[in-house]
């Protein structure tokens, strides 16, 4: 029974060669295109899931001149001094990019004075 389905399905697809190459290339497209967000967002969710408290861990960055998306050298310093409760902020150096920092914020909500 199964073999007629197949038999069948096959003979449709030969007579409509143009329909059958259409179908199967969206499919493909569409296929490639959904692993490939599913891997996109997989990446983005899992950043930083090793850590024990990794949902109070913030990264500040900007897109002023920086390739990497860093903030500029001084801003660890100022955000030490100006923010409350920031627990500890970190460098991160590229080393194709040294000007490129990392901070990892703990508790802000909406602490910053420049909100």
């Amino acid at each position: 029974m199964i073999k007629n389905y197949f038999r069948t399905a096959l003979g449709g697809f030969l007579r409509n060669k143009l329909f059958t190459l259409i179908n199967i290339s969206g499919l493909s497209i569409g296929i490639s295109a959904s692993l490939a967000i599913y891997c996109i967002i997989q990446f983005d969710f899992n950043f930083d899931n090793f850590y024990p408290e990794s949902n109070r861990i913030y990264r500040v960055v900007s897109n002023l001149g920086s390739a990497t998306g860093g903030v500029r050298g001084p801003l660890p310093e100022a955000a030490r001094v100006m923010v409350s409760g920031l627990d500890a902020s970190a460098p991160f150096l590229l080393l194709t990019n040294l000007r490129s920092i990392t901070l990892l914020f703990h508790h802000l909500r909406g602490n910053l004075p420049w909100c």
